[in-house]
């Protein structure tokens, strides 16, 4: 029987890092899982959810977060896989010292400067080392220096961005309303070309 091929929501390669994009495309259709994005609902709870064949971040994470959540979320399906058919009386803790161990390996072949820039790469590699899996030390001030602000003309087409408090992709520019034509979480939207966003 032939594999269905992994469906995308609109953009979602367009907020990994470039240099990560092909790598998780490939493992995404390798093991036939789709990437979504999280409901608004979703992420006020998390910023990842996995179930069968289905990873959803939320889209209003930066590029090297939105990386993370995937190898966390990942890590959580290939546990899955392994353990679903085991019939033990116990079974490894949902974020215990087996699932870090996944976590790593999964996560040790993003960790290049050809994806994170070099400061952030000390600073990720440490929070790693850490083994909690807790945001406590995570990066996040460094990473926010390379999200800049820019007026939204002035972003290519698939741009993953950030503005009042959501993430979006930017599609396409609409000739009727003269504004662009923009995909979040919950549907499409429209923006004034002068709108100022945060590049994600």
């Amino acid at each position: 029987m032939k594999k269905k091929r992994a469906k995308w929501d609109v953009g979602i390669l367009n907020c990994f890092p470039e240099g990560a994009r092909d790598t998780v495309k490939a493992i995404c259709e390798r093991d036939n899982l789709n990437l979504r994005f999280c409901s608004s609902i979703m992420t006020n709870y998390c910023t990842g959810l996995w179930s069968y064949h289905n990873i959803y971040i939320d889209i209003g994470l930066d590029r090297f977060t939105f990386l993370i959540i995937f190898a966390h979320e990942l890590a959580h399906y290939e546990m899955y896989k392994k353990y679903r058919r085991r019939e033990t009386k116990t079974h490894p803790k949902c974020h215990g010292k087996e699932f870090q161990n996944m976590f790593e390996t999964l996560i040790e072949p993003f960790l290049t400067e050809e994806i994170y820039p070099p400061d952030v790469l000390v600073e990720v590699k440490k929070w790693i080392k850490r083994g909690d899996l807790g945001w406590e030390g995570y990066p996040f001030i460094r990473i926010a220096m390379y999200c800049d602000y820019r007026k939204l003309e002035d972003l290519p087409d698939g741009t993953h961005f950030k503005t009042r408090g959501c993430g979006y992709i930017k599609v396409r520019y609409d000739e009727a309303s003269g504004k662009y034509l923009c995909y979040a979480d919950y549907g499409w939207v429209l923006y004034d070309p002068n709108e100022k966003v945060v590049v994600l």
